[in-house]
């Protein structure tokens, strides 16, 4: 089964010269780099896009939502298989979807996101088609909803070999998650959610779940801030039991500014979470004072009872309570548009021990960085560590590749989406409705793909 990672982005081309990543050891996959377009999977207004591969690495699942201009929008689902993109489905509507894979099965998944005005974590389950658009029956359930505060966000899901789905969310700084009722069905949820995370009078946020088969466990991590929302200042880390109510624990220790991690970083940001076999894997990015950036990540090798990698950076493995020396990242300001905010590699892992990631480099929105690269190009790369393999698979010249995400497929074939501005009116990048979800891999037949624009069919909310 693969287990996938999302997150972060990092670092300048300068990083390339010191890849000696200190994660479990990295896969080698085959190069997809080049100057030619890439697969445009949406039009314009395409966000936040999760991939995922089925356990058999047959068959790809992207979720993604059409920004409106207000954060939000239309969530779609679309596959594909045997080289073949299809039709996407309109499953919801909202933001911020994660999509997993039905264990052992190539053409069953489900999706979570959060509504449009955050009073409901919603979730479908979807059978995909290998020449018709996926089909969601019997639709959109709410997974929870909060319509007094209406504060719940940053939904994530793992599906166990049972096929108990487990969702966890953000619910105004605090953590909750469930369990559904039933193994392989979406539509009856307890009442109340189980409290997951809650930092003590401080937010709570960016809350990352995953399962492993070695003692049945379920894996919780989540961000600690300060008195002001996403000002995070530890990496707090839960364990649970496979049962419902989910009862979480603290198995080990968290990662905390000024103790595990260097005091200079002053707030912590998204941060993803692997799990797989006995493995749990953690990473996320630091920021400093002024404008720059580390990456850091943490494993442990028996379920989250002890951290035997890191927390280190990336990639020179220097342990983070170090000051950081090469792991700079380029700069950014508060100018850029929302979905740039944050550096969010994606981290894959396939099998035992192995892993690869990619990470965007982005330029300053003052267009004062790095003279050797086109201002405003944010170029992303990626790395498996072998010799090891470092390579630039996306460079955007003049415009931005943002929010990458990817899978590993058979004979360990590179799946990779991103958003890409096609339309840049500035150095800094375009607004949100210029982004198209893009894709480079060895999936480029379009025979069965209308796009989203026509199938515009929109499935039954069912409120329980």
């Amino acid at each position: 089964m693969i287990y996938k990672l999302n997150l972060l982005r990092i670092a300048s081309p300068i990083l390339l010269a010191a890849m000696s990543l200190a994660l479990f050891g990295l896969l080698p996959v085959a190069a997809i780099g080049g100057p030619d377009d890439p697969v445009f999977l949406s039009s314009a207004g395409g966000a936040a896009p999760d991939l995922e591969i089925s356990s058999d690495k047959t068959r790809l699942a992207l979720a993604y939502y059409k920004d409106n201009g207000s954060g939000s929008g239309a969530i779609y689902l679309k596959s594909a298989t045997a080289s073949t993109w299809v039709t996407s489905a309109l499953i919801g509507f909202g933001s911020n979807p994660q999509v997993a894979f039905k264990p052992g099965v190539n053409n069953i998944v489900y999706v979570v996101w959060v509504n449009g005005t955050g009073t409901a974590i919603q979730t479908a389950r979807c059978t995909l088609f290998p020449t018709a658009a996926p089909q969601c029956v019997p639709g959109t359930t709410n997974v929870h909803s909060d319509t007094v505060n209406g504060g719940l966000g940053a939904p994530d899901v793992v599906v166990d070999s049972s096929n108990f789905l487990h969702v966890v969310w953000a619910n105004d700084g605090i953590i909750e998650s469930k369990r559904s009722t039933n193994a392989d069905n979406v539509n009856n949820w307890p009442a109340n959610p189980a409290t997951a995370g809650n930092c003590a009078g401080n937010f709570s946020l960016n809350p990352v779940v995953g399962w492993t088969s070695g003692g049945n466990k379920l894996h919780l991590a989540f961000l600690c801030g300060g008195s002001t929302f996403n000002q995070a200042i530890s990496v707090e880390y839960r364990r649970s039991t496979n049962g419902s109510p989910h009862s979480w624990t603290e198995a080990s220790a968290d990662f905390v500014i000024d103790v595990e991690i260097n005091n200079t970083q002053t707030r912590l940001s998204n941060l993803a979470m692997v799990a797989g076999g006995s493995q749990v894997s953690l990473i996320w990015d630091g920021r400093r004072s002024g404008s720059n950036f580390s990456l850091m990540y943490a494993a442990s090798t028996n379920e989250g009872g002890a951290w035997s990698i890191g927390p280190n950076y990336v990639p020179s493995g220097v342990p983070a309570a170090t000051g950081p020396t090469g792991e700079d990242k380029l700069s950014t300001t508060s100018t850029v548009p929302p979905q740039e905010f944050g550096l969010r590699p994606s981290l894959v892992i396939s099998g035992t021990n192995n892993a690869a990631v990619v990470w965007q480099a982005r330029q300053s929105a003052s267009c004062s960085s790095d003279p050797s690269e086109p201002n405003g190009s944010s170029d992303i790369f990626f790395a498996a560590q072998t010799t090891p393999i470092s390579e630039t698979l996306e460079h955007a010249s003049s415009v931005y590749a943002i929010d990458p995400d990817l899978a590993v497929g058979s004979g360990n074939a590179l799946h990779f989406v991103f958003m890409k501005d096609t339309s840049p009116s500035s150095c800094v990048g375009g607004a949100a409705l210029a982004y198209r979800i893009a894709y480079r891999g060895p999936f480029t037949n379009h025979d069965s793909d209308q796009g989203e624009e026509s199938n515009g069919v929109f499935l039954p909310i069912i409120i329980k």
